[in-house]
């Protein structure tokens, strides 16, 4: 899940699914994030891991945060 004040403005909207193999505690994924013309301030993304599949199971960190900077290349989420 990927909030922000303006989704489908400042970056391409998910839902994301993101695979993790058996014993894997971390991946990467990659946000489009869609340029303008306009000058804009840092913008912060909150970021949410929900829905396990698989028997798996969330751990405690669920959320992270992430800025999409003026003129961004595309946002990768580690």
């Amino acid at each position: 899940q990927v909030s922000s004040r303006t989704p489908g403005a400042d970056f391409v909207p998910g839902p994301y699914a993101v695979t993790f193999a058996p014993g894997q505690t971390s991946a990467s994924f990659a946000i489009a994030v869609r340029d303008d013309a306009l000058l804009e301030p840092t913008e912060v993304l909150t970021l949410t891991l929900t829905g396990p599949t698989g028997g798996a199971a969330l751990g405690p960190q669920t959320t992270a945060t992430a800025s999409i900077f003026d003129d961004a290349a595309p946002l990768v989420v580690s």
